[in-house]
């Protein structure tokens, strides 16, 4: 016959039956958890709230220097504050860690230290907030040291946002100095360049190519003029070898009638008048060179004596019976009256043609100068463009540096972004650690297990029988009858 499986009331009958296997380990397991826990040293924790306020002045006004956030500056800070120097300095203010001083390295303690402190940061719809926890054995020795190290961050937050302002405002400007410098050496190199090819500029082309075309337009007037001034030269030369051709008569009727009265007209004059018609065709009353013939014009008709009519006999007057005397005095005043036009000529064309000379070496130089005003142009657009770069990151410069002063007072003035304790650390009432509910349900738990597993190996070595079918069981016999056991206050004591 096969044993029947145990049902939840066969259990709740063993356990009755071992009650005291199970309940004697289970009260000294837990009582060895309470003890264990009196025993292990209390560990007291700690925690500060530091709240990043923002700045009093808005960004819009005055940018700041700091762009980082509060969450990437606290790993900087971090590093600062778990460094070597901090630390050591907070354990021997607040003398932390005597007895492990006496055994350990300083290294070592440091480092025990690193892991009682705890850095958290913690982010919600409002401002940025972090919080500070310590660990330690005295509750009010961790509220003080937590507090310290809350002051520590602020104060390292302040200096190194100072220490930033003061670091960028610097650089800015030595980069200015280093910005002027070449500003100036461009502007120097420019003007060098300029002074060198004065006259060849670009600003000054249209000024060149003016005075070029009025240099070219004097020419024009004096060519044209040496040109009347020859034929005016070759018609009296005409004049005066038509003279030595003509009979003495015909010279002396010529000269006593015509002739004379045409040697009253200075053939200067005349050629005067015929420039002047030319050059009014093409001028207008205002031209300096139309201006010029006149006032010449006048000059001769003021500086020209009238000729009286006895200086030259008439035709009448001159007999035959004169002679060669008469003929010479006739043609001696007519003659040199010629060559002396002829020689004021000579040198009008001698003049004429150093203002030639003149002009056209003037010409020449302003060609030259529109000529080499695009080499000259193209010399200076980089030296202009560089200039021009180097002006607009002056100033760029010099803004920067009046917004990085501007957050350099802000930092000062502590007006900027700053951290700000908004719940202080405070003294711990109860250990952080141990746990006394976790380390008496450990035990509970333990000791139940201990307790259920004894009595159920008490039970497997009981070999009584406890009920009917256990003795069908072994005997493989029926039972007929089960007479209960009656119990009353004698048999309880026996059985106790």
């Amino acid at each position: 016959m096969d044993p029947q499986p145990y049902s939840l009331q066969d259990y709740i009958e063993i356990a009755k039956r071992r009650k005291w296997w199970i309940i004697i380990p289970f009260v000294v397991c837990l009582a060895l958890s309470f003890g264990y826990y009196k025993k292990l040293p209390k560990i007291y924790r700690t925690t500060t709230t530091i709240l990043v306020v923002p700045p009093e002045v808005p960004v819009a006004y005055i940018s700041p220097t700091v762009k980082s956030t509060a969450s990437e500056r606290l790993n900087t800070l971090r590093q600062e504050m778990l460094s070597r120097t901090r630390l050591e300095k907070v354990i021997e203010e607040f003398n932390l860690y005597p007895e492990l001083r006496q055994k350990m390295a300083m290294e070592e303690i440091i480092e025990v230290m690193r892991k009682a402190i705890e850095i958290e940061v913690r982010r919600g719809t409002g401002p940025d907030t972090f919080a500070i926890s310590y660990l330690g054995r005295d509750p009010r020795t961790v509220m003080m040291v937590t507090n310290r190290l809350a002051s520590l961050f602020i104060e390292e937050n302040l200096t190194a946002r100072e220490k930033q302002a003061a670091t960028t405002s610097t650089f800015l400007e030595m980069e200015l100095s280093t910005v002027e410098a070449k500003l100036k050496n461009k502007e120097t190199e420019i003007q060098r360049i300029k002074q060198r090819h004065m006259g060849e500029l670009p600003e000054q082309l249209n000024a060149n190519l003016s005075i070029l075309k009025s240099l070219q337009d004097q020419l024009e007037s004096i060519n044209q003029r040496i040109k009347l001034t020859k034929e005016m030269r070759l018609m009296l030369q005409n004049q005066l070898s038509q003279l030595s051709t003509l009979p003495n008569n015909v010279v002396a009727s010529n000269v006593g009638s015509e002739s004379v009265e045409e040697s009253h007209l200075d053939p200067r004059l005349t050629q005067l008048k015929e420039e002047l018609n030319q050059l009014l065709s093409v001028y207008t009353e205002k031209h300096p060179d139309v201006a010029a013939i006149r006032n010449q014009i006048a000059k001769l008709e003021k500086d020209t004596p009238p000729q009286q009519e006895n200086e030259i006999p008439l035709h009448g007057d001159v007999s035959e019976s004169s002679g060669p005397d008469v003929h010479q005095s006739a043609l001696n005043p007519f003659s040199i009256q010629l060559e002396q036009q002829l020689n004021q000529i000579d040198t009008e064309i001698a003049k004429l043609r150093a203002e030639q000379e003149s002009l056209e070496g003037k010409i020449a130089i302003y060609r030259s100068r529109v000529e080499n005003t695009p080499k000259r142009e193209q010399e200076l657009a980089g030296l202009i463009r560089d200039h021009k770069l180097l002006q607009d990151y002056y100033s760029s410069l010099r803004n920067k540096i009046f917004q990085a002063k501007m957050a350099e007072n802000l930092e000062r003035r502590q007006k900027g972004e700053q951290f700000k304790i908004l719940d202080p650390a405070v003294m711990p009432e109860k250990p952080f650690k141990p746990s006394r509910k976790k380390i008496m349900f450990f035990g509970a738990f333990f000791g139940l297990v201990l307790g259920c597993g004894l009595g159920y190996m008490r039970e497997a070595m009981d070999r009584s029988f406890h009920k009917a079918d256990d003795v069908e069981l072994f005997l493989e016999l029926p039972v007929v009858a089960a007479i209960p056991r009656i119990e009353n206050k004698g048999s309880r004591k026996r059985a106790a």
